[in-house]
């Protein structure tokens, strides 16, 4: 290491001129502060100010007179920034750190009266099972919670340590990833008539569409699993403002719309088919949800990354996309399944109970 090496302070606005210089010399004259050599240098410590708006700093550390046949150095650092509250949030962690454990307690009160419309059902029927989509729909929920407890509990901890817990954070975005995978199949099973009466379509094809659908299930998760594991690794990538902005992330809401593709697919295609004025109503009812459902994470995540600047991106993503979930899973899906509506007319329900419904022969 020569006495070159320092650390480097670059405000967001120089960020881009910077990464552009052609050499390393001209790159550091665009840093707003550079501290002594750190050969044998004692603790360092540093306060920057900012006005007008919140800014991204970036912190750099280069060496731009060490020599070509000079061997690697090794440098052992611990780099800790504070806000001028003391707080170890940025500005784009303040607001999901304080509206997150909010949705969290809000998710489970609104769940409360569903697990009791639902016992007083179970009750009524003697216990007999439910059907699949509502099983199916209560597994969101929980991975949706699952997802908003363990952001919670991360964001709880690096408000102590400033580092939070790597396992719970990845462990939240992966829950939060298989609720929306949970919620899609259901309405693509729904869609091509998977777990809907056998008036729309003969047996044998359903159960040929419910081996293929399982499959689907399979390759599903494990690409989700990948993708979220993979996304992981720019983490500390300086051009990521928010968790959706890499590659891996970017394939994810592309599943998420092929998924939304088929399912309108689907829909377009009982219409077609179908005479019965109750049956499409609800297949139109279904479509409109549906496709909403599909396309509103994409738009949040699109409307953010265009029209607000890059330190409220991650605020309108985690936020927008969880208050999306929530309002998918207890207003939208729960008022289709839960009560009486042409679905549990017209679901198959031979061997199984839906809530106030009517089984047909």
């Amino acid at each position: 290491m020569s006495d070159g090496a320092r650390f480097f302070l670059y405000l967001d606005e120089d960020w881009e001129n910077a990464m552009a210089a052609p050499t390393c010399q001209e790159r550091l004259k665009y840093a707003k502060w550079q501290s002594a050599s750190l050969r044998n240098a004692p603790p360092l410590k540093h306060a920057v100010s900012q006005s007008i708006r919140p800014h991204f700093w970036y912190f750099v550390l280069a060496d731009c007179e060490a020599g070509q046949g000079q061997a690697p150095s090794v440098l052992n650092y611990r780099l800790k920034m504070y806000n001028a509250d003391g707080s170890h949030f940025s500005h784009e962690e303040k607001a999901p750190s304080r509206l997150l454990p909010v949705l969290t307690v809000a998710f489970i009160v609104s769940m409360i009266p569903l697990l009791f419309l639902l016992q007083n059902y179970r009750n009524a029927t003697r216990g007999q099972r439910l059907h699949p989509s509502i099983v199916h729909l209560g597994v969101a929920m929980l991975l949706f919670l699952c997802s908003l407890v363990l952001e919670t509990i991360n964001y709880w901890v690096y408000a102590k340590n400033g580092q939070g817990l790597r396992l719970t954070d990845i462990g939240a975005e992966l829950a939060n990833w298989l609720a929306q995978l949970v919620v899609s199949l259901e309405l693509l099973s729904i869609a091509w008539v998977w777990s809907v009466d056998t008036v729309f379509t003969p047996s044998r094809k359903r159960r040929a569409g419910r081996a293929m659908m399982y499959r689907m299930i399979g390759g599903l998760v494990v690409l989700h699993v990948a993708c979220v594991l993979l996304g992981r690794v720019y983490d500390d990538a300086h051009s990521k403002y928010h968790e959706s902005e890499t590659i891996w992330a970017l394939g994810l809401i592309g599943m998420r719309l092929v998924l939304g593709g088929l399912f309108a697919a689907g829909v377009h295609n009982l219409l077609v088919r179908e005479n019965n004025l109750m049956q499409r109503a609800f297949l139109t009812r279904l479509g409109a949800l549906g496709g909403i459902y599909f396309v509103s994470i994409p738009i949040v995540i699109t409307v953010a990354s265009t029209f607000f600047a890059r330190y409220l991106r991650h605020q309108v993503v985690t936020v927008g996309s969880a208050a999306v979930q929530v309002f998918s899973l207890v207003v939208g899906l729960s008022v289709l399944l839960l009560t009486r509506n042409e679905y549990t007319e017209l679901a198959s329900l031979s061997s199984c109970s839906l809530p106030a419904s009517i089984k047909l022969a």
